[in-house]
């Protein structure tokens, strides 16, 4: 694909991204730096989306709209500073037009963005380290240098600093090494060598297996004079390279025997004449001796393949490590760190740039919980010889605690402390956590998923400022104490910032790490592949205040905690209005919104897009008029029951013409929902301070105390 950038005033102005058949598609900012995607008027018949790729230097502050030729078809995402994300969604007047775009742009009159938009998306969002960051992790394995250098045995002892502070993390405890496969000392095998064709350092160990028998056993053996302790370690890890798969043979093993001759082994898997990076957990096998190897007492390792045929092989072996560091692996941003809970941390030194911050902090980080009920570190720059700074972390009740200090002994009498009040004891899904404090403010907050979580403060003669200490910044533990606080589980996506971020950027940059996930999570779950979209109004049958709309069994909108919806709650007390005239009174209305085509407003049949609502059958239900002046009768909502107050929707004259982005509509339960119209302004308000808004901001704007 090719893509071309002109820019203006510094900004850029215009991308060109050449798609299939020689069509191109526009990317333009205006004035105000929001943006449009274009494309030719019949691109909508393919999925051309999923070609586009945005590189990281394009502006994030813009909405992208796709229009491809078509002036009713709209898929706007409005983003904000750091990659926050506003709004997205799809509204099309051509159903044919609609089903392409749906599968290939995004996707928000289904609830998620799909298949490689979430890619787009995610690579849309992602923006170089902005500022005030000064520590910006890297958790690709290798540095993240490139393709052929990720996985490489010795580069994953380190994380890399994007901030640009060399603030790089060494991973530890440190590897213990085995063999760099330099020679072939201590070495036995069929016909053994040296190769230059290695992974690490200078040469790997070959061995040639050129006449062999079928069901042979062929070892190639590591025996040095000594032995190993590999008590206190997790993986052998090591790089192995075959001219043939792994399928061509009978079987192909890793032992590990002790001195007494016990073992353990491992079937390894490969693909034929390419390196492969083998770890295998040296706790549990795929088979072992009657008894167990004593893993303080390891005396050789042996590579075993079980010949199958008689075609002639090789096998090359480089850089045997056993390893215990924390071990990378699957998380938010590409990769996470695993941590043990043992003795698992990285270190990320102490730069100068570290000594700005003094006033205000944020740290952020991306975490998996793989145990609970003990006291863990997620980042800390705390050391009893040092000095302590600030920690971040869980208590052993699995709440949240933020710790700064104000001078070098964190003495009781000198110390701003804050924890959260609701516990975060899962151990199987990501939390995005978020704490900031200004010093001078003497203001102190913790934010998961995007949401401010209630919590209790206590300042004990707090100095405004935060003490710059010597000690060096930690991943999973605290430096030089006593107490280390281990952490157990995965992290990911660590920065920390010398500024405050806004309630506006910490919920942007949630929505950011869920986009890379491919799936929005929890309360805002908009990434969901298998979700066919519901809308239910409902309050709890209780009688308590649950009120809100709820998208599916799993979408949820709320006011707080308190107010969570759930699909087994009964409808009570709602009407139905439109243009604030009555439309079903009492004995005529709903009893349950089991579903409503695509997310409310748009409905089953030929058309995809808002209809004017003109009329309401007290049997049959809701029926909808397309804006062409023909009547399409398709059923909405036909269950009854009595109810008093009201959801309204606009007047037919603020749904119709073809600029709507979305259709005006209001969702009232005793005040506590309803959506302001105010000229071409419109959002949805709950609670009367939580606001959705459309118009020039495309923002969200939530105020403290309420969840989204």
């Amino acid at each position: 694909m090719e893509l071309f950038r002109s820019y203006r005033g510094g900004r850029p102005n215009s991308i060109i991204l050449g798609g299939p058949l020689g069509w191109s598609w526009h990317a333009t900012l205006d004035s105000q730096h929001h943006g449009s995607l274009t494309g030719p008027a019949d691109a909508h018949r393919h999925s051309d989306l999923a070609d586009i790729g945005i590189d990281d230097h394009h502006d994030r502050d813009h909405a992208l709209r796709h229009d491809p030729g078509n002036a009713d078809a709209l898929s706007t995402a409005y983003f904000l500073t750091d990659g926050s994300l506003g709004l997205a969604r799809t509204l099309k007047a051509d159903g044919d037009a609609a089903r392409y775009i749906g599968a290939s742009s995004l996707r928000w009159r289904n609830g998620y963005f799909s298949g490689v938009v979430d890619q787009f998306l995610a690579a849309l969002l992602d923006r170089p380290t902005p500022p005030g960051c000064v520590l910006d992790l890297d958790f690709s394995e290798g540095f993240g240098v490139g393709a052929n250098d990720v996985d490489l045995v010795k580069a994953r002892t380190t994380v890399y600093d994007r901030s640009g502070n060399n603030n790089d993390g060494t991973l530890y405890p440190a590897p213990l090494e085995v063999t760099m496969c330099e020679s072939t000392d201590d070495w036995t095998g069929t016909s053994l060598s040296t190769d230059t064709d290695c992974v690490e350092g200078s040469y790997a160990v070959k061995d040639d297996i050129t006449s062999p028998t079928i069901g042979t056993n062929y070892s190639t053996e590591y025996n040095p004079s000594g032995g190993w302790d590999l008590s206190g370690k997790n993986h052998l890890v090591f790089w192995l390279k075959c001219d043939r798969a792994s399928t061509a043979f009978t079987s192909a093993r890793v032992y590990v025997y002790d001195t007494s001759n016990n073992w353990r082994y491992w079937d390894i898997t490969f693909a034929a004449d390419t390196w492969s990076k083998q770890k295998v957990l040296l706790s549990t096998g795929d088979g072992e001796s009657g008894t167990a190897p004593d893993l303080s007492s390891v005396d050789k390792i042996t590579w075993e393949f079980v010949a199958a045929d008689t075609t002639a092989f090789y096998k090359l072996i480089d850089a045997v490590f056993a390893d215990d560091r924390p071990v990378f692996t699957d998380g938010v941003f590409g990769k996470s760190l695993d941590f043990d809970g043992v003795d698992d941390y990285v270190n990320c030194g102490h730069d100068a740039s570290f000594d700005t911050i003094t006033d205000e902090l944020t740290i952020e980080a991306w975490v998996k919980r793989g145990g609970t009920g003990t006291e863990q570190a997620i980042l800390a720059k705390y050391s009893e010889t040092g000095g302590r700074s600030y920690e971040l972390g869980f208590r052993a009740d699995d709440k949240i605690f933020f710790d700064v200090s104000g001078n070098a002994g964190a003495t009781v009498g000198y110390r701003l402390y804050y924890y959260t009040h609701d516990t975060f004891a899962a151990t199987d899904v990501w939390y995005h956590i978020v704490a900031t404090v200004s010093a001078s403010g003497d203001d102190i907050h913790i934010y998961v998923n995007g949401v401010e979580a209630d919590g209790s403060r206590a300042s004990f003669n707090y100095t405004p400022s935060i003490y710059v200490s010597t000690a060096n910044v930690c991943l999973g533990t605290r430096e030089i104490s006593a107490s280390p606080h281990y952490f157990n589980g995965q992290i990911a996506g660590v920065r920390v910032y010398d500024r405050v971020l806004s309630l506006d950027v910490v919920r942007g940059r949630y929505i950011h790490g869920l986009a890379k996930l491919g799936k929005l999570q929890g309360d805002l779950r908009l990434f969901n592949d298998d979700w066919e979209p519901t809308v239910q109004f409902l309050q709890n049958a209780g009688g308590t205040d649950k009120y809100g709309i709820l998208l599916g069994s799993d979408v949820n909108l709320y006011r707080s905690a308190a107010d969570v919806l759930k699909t087994d709650d009964n409808l009570d007390a709602l009407a139905l209005r439109i243009g604030g005239d009555e439309v079903i009174t009492s004995g005529k209305v709903l009893q349950n919104i089991s579903k409503v085509a695509q997310s409310l407003w748009t409905i089953d049949g030929d058309y995809d897009s808002p209809q004017q609502l003109i009329s309401c059958d007290g049997t049959n239900g809701l029926f909808f008029w397309s804006q062409g002046g023909s009547t399409h009768y398709n059923w909405v909502i036909a269950q009854q029951r009595t109810v008093s107050t009201a959801i309204e929707f606009a007047p037919s004259t603020e749904v119709g013409g073809t600029t709507f982005d979305t259709p005006r509509m209001s969702l009232a339960q005793d005040g506590q929902l309803s959506l302001p119209i105010t000229g071409s302004d419109a959002g949805l308000v709950i609670g009367g301070d939580t606001q959705l808004f459309r118009g020039d901001a495309d923002r969200l704007d939530l105020a403290s105390g309420d969840s989204f």
